[in-house]
């Protein structure tokens, strides 16, 4: 968990409540919620939606590296 919690950047937010974190992080630990176990199958319903361009491509290139061994179905 601590390391994905690294690979999207939310290391520092791994005591705060999800309620309180902004809406990026909020999307980011979804994603990070949703690869936990390393899943053969993972769901994603618009991940970087209402996220700006910088963070989108972030958030893209840690699912993409993040997914390579499992299928990933993008909505």
């Amino acid at each position: 968990m601590e390391e994905l919690l690294a690979d999207l950047d939310l290391h520092m937010f791994g005591t705060k409540r999800a309620g309180k974190l902004s809406g990026g992080n909020k999307r980011k630990l979804c994603v990070a919620i949703a690869l936990i176990g390393a899943p053969q199958l993972v769901l994603l319903d618009e991940p970087s939606s209402g996220m700006d361009a910088a963070s989108k491509r972030f958030l893209w290139a840690v699912i993409k590296r993040r997914t390579a061994e499992c299928c990933t179905i993008l909505t």
